[in-house]
């Protein structure tokens, strides 16, 4: 999948993903990629901006879409992860805004607006998940979801490895850590 394709998939998801188990997607498909234009590869630089903001709060979806420094981290259910994901999000909306500013390519240019647009859905939505919905995480299947994604056949076997890791993170015994389900506890 294209960087922008999943910074925007993810942008208009996470919010939702903030407080429901994540959803089992059927794994896309490798296909054989033509050579890009040079504007496409810019595109896709810019939308790791958005990726990078997004990462930490929904790993395990960032890493089954194959963006790689994910596969062993969890899902942020700390305290006050609803503020911190809108100010990572409004930070990188800012930064693409300012990109936006000096791009000349139309076909990036687009691509900023469409960029800027999700991130602006993304932060409406955790406010109204906020407002109006409880901080529900079925906790459990989280867990199940987030290391079934990575044990996947279709995920290579070296991410597959890593799912030892994901796990020690959602009991809690890494550094620092603690265990998915106290947080999940926590926040409702």
């Amino acid at each position: 999948m294209k960087p922008i394709a999943l910074a925007i998939a993810l942008a208009l998801t996470a919010a939702p993903l903030l407080s429901v188990p994540p959803a089992l997607a059927a794994p896309a498909a490798k296909a054989s990629t033509p050579a890009s234009p040079a504007w496409v590869a810019r595109s896709n630089a810019l939308a790791q901006i958005l990726l990078d903001a997004q990462g930490p709060f929904q790993p395990e979806e960032t890493g089954f879409f194959g963006v790689p420094g994910y596969d062993d981290k969890v899902a942020d259910l700390g305290p006050d992860n609803d503020q911190r994901y809108r100010a990572a999000m409004a930070k990188a909306r800012d930064e693409l805004k300012a990109k936006l500013a000096s791009e000349k390519d139309p076909n990036v240019r687009q691509d900023l607006e469409i960029m800027i647009a999700a991130a602006n859905q993304s932060i409406e939505g955790s406010e109204l998940n906020q407002k109006y919905l409880l901080p529900w995480r079925d906790a459990p299947q989280s867990v199940f979801s987030g290391l079934n994604l990575l044990l996947s056949d279709q995920v290579p076997a070296e991410r597959r490895a890593k799912a030892v890791d994901r796990l020690k993170a959602y009991a809690g015994l890494q550094p620092g850590g603690t265990a998915f389900t106290t947080l999940a506890r926590q926040r409702y």
